[in-house]
């Protein structure tokens, strides 16, 4: 039966209205793990990356290009290497990546663009290398996220009842700690064991998980496995599917493969265009519904608070805009440095008031603010991407200062005079496109 004659059109509002009341959850799976590397044009799958490598490790050459699962296969199979001997080099593999993910070496765009829909909250990971996901959000929303590895050997913990941000359920565990689902076989008894333990362990967890829409993104699975998981998260019969039909999306030539055929003729939503145009769809239709605030650090001498105050007062009735000053946004009590630090690394652009207060004591927390500004901004210079905009506040600042020659090296930086705080129109047109290159470069 040809696809288009079951397709059924994915309405895209209804998808965002879902998303954004809490109610759909994304499977995330291998064709989501797709990696460049920064300043080239490599791209290529975390799947493809693993086998590739394996295969190279071990001395085999294959010309077709092989899953994970086929890879392991073959290895076991052609070599004396134990599965104990392949988890190990899986998780050295993947614990490369995320060292050269937090260097900013390497990006994951599909994922990024992913977690910064907002209303998801929960994220079932279907891969083995799902520290990867954790990395990224971890790295987006510092301090947020639950994570919950299934081990066939090991219960649940009893604190990851509710879905609240963010959780991660690595349904075959984590390479990173093993034992975790790195074959077939493991991955079957895996999932026998699931529902079971999940009832036994986390009842509210599974009841949350039936009311919700399910997403599949990019999983290509043997085929039992999206049926068997579809059957156990909305507890009722797969001839029953309605309201809550689950998403699949696929790219394209997955698609075509007979496994698909069950999906097709039991009225799931399919979206034909592939992974990539889903996920960058999906981002744009939540930007235009749901606008995202954009974030502007100020950095400034407590003795320029007067402009400081003056400039926060103008930026933020820029649509969309909000402006984080400590006077307004450090509760007492709390961890400043810690909260200063993730507000510096987690902001969309940074603005230091360049005045002769500021520059006056070289030990003080403004130069620390500016220190870490510094890190934040060469991983943002790789990614072509604004971050510093440096402002001068005062008639007299010294220019000549080498705190200035330091961090705003006029070979890379323009300062922008903002006498008193007070920007012209020139000035917020500058912010403003800066802020749309950002804007932009997310979605």
């Amino acid at each position: 039966m040809p696809l288009n004659a079951v397709k059924k059109e994915l309405e895209w509002d209804k998808l965002v209205a879902t998303i954004k009341e809490g109610n759909a959850i994304p499977i995330i799976g291998n064709e989501m793990y797709k990696f460049e590397e920064v300043g080239t044009n490599e791209k290529a799958t975390v799947d493809s990356y693993i086998s590739h490598t394996l295969l190279k490790q071990v001395d085999l050459s294959q010309s077709q290009l092989l899953t994970i699962l086929e890879t392991i296969s073959l290895i076991k199979k052609t070599t004396a290497y134990t599965f104990d001997d392949i988890e190990k080099a899986v998780e050295e593999i993947v614990g490369n990546m995320i060292e050269r993910l937090q260097k900013s070496e390497i990006t994951f765009p599909l994922i990024q663009k992913l977690i910064g829909i907002s209303g998801f909250d929960f994220y079932v990971n279907t891969t083995v290398y799902g520290s990867i996901l954790q990395a990224i959000i971890e790295k987006a929303h510092p301090g947020t996220l639950t994570i919950i590895d299934f081990k066939r050997n090991k219960n649940f913990g009893t604190d990851t009842g509710k879905i609240t941000r963010n959780k991660q359920l690595n349904i075959f565990g984590s390479c990173e700690h093993p034992p975790s689902a790195i074959s077939e076989e493991d991955m079957l008894e895996t999932t026998i064991l699931f529902k079971e333990k999940m009832i036994n362990w986390q009842p509210e967890l599974l009841n949350q998980l039936e009311r919700k829409k399910i997403v599949f993104l990019g999983c290509t699975h043997p085929d039992w496995f999206n049926r068997f998981f579809i059957r156990i998260t909305s507890n009722k019969a797969l001839d029953t599917w309605n309201t809550e039909q689950p998403i699949l999306v696929n790219d394209e030539f997955s698609l075509q493969q007979e496994k698909f055929e069950f999906f097709k003729k039991n009225k799931a939503l399919i979206y034909e265009k592939g992974t990539d145009e889903f996920v960058k769809e999906l981002a744009r239709q939540w930007q235009e519904k749901n606008p995202t605030k954009q974030h502007i650090f100020i950095s400034y001498s407590h003795q320029d608070k007067t402009a400081a105050d003056t400039l926060v007062e103008t930026l933020s009735k820029i649509d969309n805009v909000e402006c984080w000053i400590d006077s307004k946004f450090l509760a007492p009590g709390s961890d400043y440095p810690k909260e200063i630090t993730s507000q510096i690394k987690s902001c969309d652009l940074f603005i230091p008031l360049i005045s002769n207060n500021s520059l006056s004591n070289p030990s003080s927390y403004v130069m620390d603010e500016w220190y870490q500004a510094r890190i934040v901004n060469r991983d943002k210079m790789d990614a072509n991407l604004p971050y510093l905009f440096p402002i001068n506040i005062s008639k007299d600042t010294d220019f000549a200062h080498p705190t200035i020659k330091k961090n705003f090296a006029s070979d890379t930086y323009t300062i922008t005079p903002v006498l008193d705080g007070k920007p012209d129109q020139n000035c917020l047109n500058l912010i403003e496109q800066a802020l749309n290159k950002i804007a932009a470069k997310a979605y």
